[in-house]
């Protein structure tokens, strides 16, 4: 893509006292989950086991990024819109820039379709990569795989939800919670927790959270796109493969309590793990027994790059795997 036509849009967002984003969700929290605990933490060595991130921290130009869209994949999906990681520095006048969430995974061979599990650092242009891919197969009994990408491979399609930081240390949110009992799942029970106590206000946030104690269902896309357009939920969860995947998972991506206007996605969380299992986040399966742990950072600016044109009703929301 030609950096110079893409239009990067970005608003504010709002960054209360962090004790007040504490207290919010330490009160708001209970009412989901059986066992609670919110305070604010220097940020741990997120490089170490078992996060196994690409850099130590969370801070620095905190911001919530999404490129592209849910209209680039549906109805149709552009093959045109190929972006690189490597245009990160330029395009968002940050350098570093330590990329965490999801996205599209690459066009590779003929595998058209998988889900990227972004972890990677730019800096000058430079990437350090530690990006893996989620993708059906049927070469083992699971039936996906993932992988990493090559080093050397920095592209990614269609869309990515982002949480980009300059991944230094300092004070992050840390989130621990057990026994869920509502039926709502951990981010969106942060985001309605968030929006309800700050009305009016726009917050974002992301980072990183591990889940153990519980199976988590999950999606990966099938190998090709949909040649059919895609243009109801029950089309697009007939698509979609779904799996139970085994803890313990390392989850990676982004929360918005309010679209603001840019059309971006609110909640979107990937994952990979140590035991080469991982996809697109929907719910634990087993909530009297899940144990989530998080560590987030508040956002300062929420930014949509190569917003596309609307084409599609749908929205990651409207996948909807049945819960057992």
């Amino acid at each position: 893509q030609n950096l110079a036509k893409l239009k990067v849009e970005e608003k504010p967002l709002f960054v209360p006292p962090v004790e007040d984003v504490v207290q919010a969700l330490q009160d708001g929290l209970a009412s989901y989950f059986g066992s609670v605990s919110v305070e604010s933490v220097e940020c741990p060595d997120l490089t170490a086991e078992p996060f196994c991130l690409v850099t130590q921290g969370l801070c620095g130009s905190p911001r919530v990024v999404e490129v592209g869209g849910v209209s680039n994949f549906m109805p149709l999906y552009n093959p045109d819109k190929i972006y690189d990681l490597k245009d990160f520095n330029q395009l968002l006048a940050v350098d570093p820039v330590v990329a965490l969430g999801t996205g599209a995974g690459p066009f590779l061979d003929n595998h058209r379709c998988c889900e990227l599990l972004a972890n990677a650092r730019i800096s000058n242009g430079e990437v350090q990569s530690l990006n893996r891919i989620a993708k059906v197969t049927n070469e083992n009994d699971r039936g996906y795989i993932v992988q990493f990408l090559p080093k050397n491979e920095t592209k990614f399609v269609l869309m990515a939800n982002l949480f980009v930081s300059n991944g230094k240390p300092g004070k992050v949110l840390k989130i621990h919670c057990k026994n869920r009992i509502r039926d709502e799942d951990f981010p969106a029970a942060v985001r309605k927790c968030l929006a309800e106590k700050f009305k009016g206000k726009e917050l974002g946030l992301g980072g990183v959270f591990l889940v153990e104690g519980s199976k988590v269902c999950q999606h990966i896309p099938p190998e090709q796109f949909s040649k059919v357009p895609i243009t109801s939920p029950e089309q697009l969860n007939n698509w979609l493969k779904f799996f139970n995947m085994n803890p313990p998972l390392v989850f990676v991506g982004t929360i918005l309590t309010h679209d603001m206007g840019l059309e971006m996605i609110l909640q979107h969380f990937h994952s990979f793990s140590s035991h080469g299992e991982g996809g697109h986040y929907h719910f634990d399966t087993d909530p009297h027994t899940v144990d989530y742990l998080a560590y987030f950072s508040l956002a300062e600016k929420a930014v949509h790059v190569d917003r596309p044109q609307c084409t599609s009703t749908l929205k990651v929301d409207n996948i909807q795997p049945t819960q057992s």
